[in-house]
Parts: C-alpha cells; sequence; structure tokens
C-alpha cells in the first residue's frame, strides 16, 4: 500500500513512513497543495494511492464518494 498524504500533515510524513509504504508521496510533490477533496480522492483512487488526512469532513464525504462512484 502507498500512501498520499494530504496537506495538513507534514511533508516528512511520507519519508518517514516509507518503510511501512513505499512509494507514498505528499500532496506537494505533485502539485495537489490547496486542491479540493474531491480531487485528491479521484488521483489517490486512479493511481492505487490511500489517503492519509486529519480532514474531519473527509470521512464523511468519502462514504458519499464511496456510493457515488459504484
Amino acid at each position: 500500500m502507498k500512501l498520499l498524504v494530504d496537506e495538513n500533515l507534514p511533508p516528512r510524513l511520507a519519508l518517514d513512513l516509507a518503510d511501512l509504504f513505499p512509494e507514498s508521496i505528499h500532496v506537494s510533490q505533485v502539485d495537489l497543495g490547496n486542491t479540493p477533496d474531491g480531487v485528491l480522492w479521484d488521483y489517490a483512487k486512479t493511481r492505487g494511492f490511500a489517503l492519509l488526512t486529519k480532514d474531519k469532513d473527509f470521512a464523511n464525504l468519502s462514504l458519499v464518494w464511496v456510493h457515488r462512484q459504484r
């Protein structure tokens, strides 16, 4: 599993977790800073990332988006 680390977490986190989650990146590495959650969701999904975030709203939104994409 590889992680896409959201901007509300430090960029260093992707590096710190690399031994457990190889190929993990921070959104700033792919110019996705200040990007709407839906765009991050689609980016992560299409590229095989799990999204790591502290955004509390994201959990609720993800429930809607999972059903939308079935």
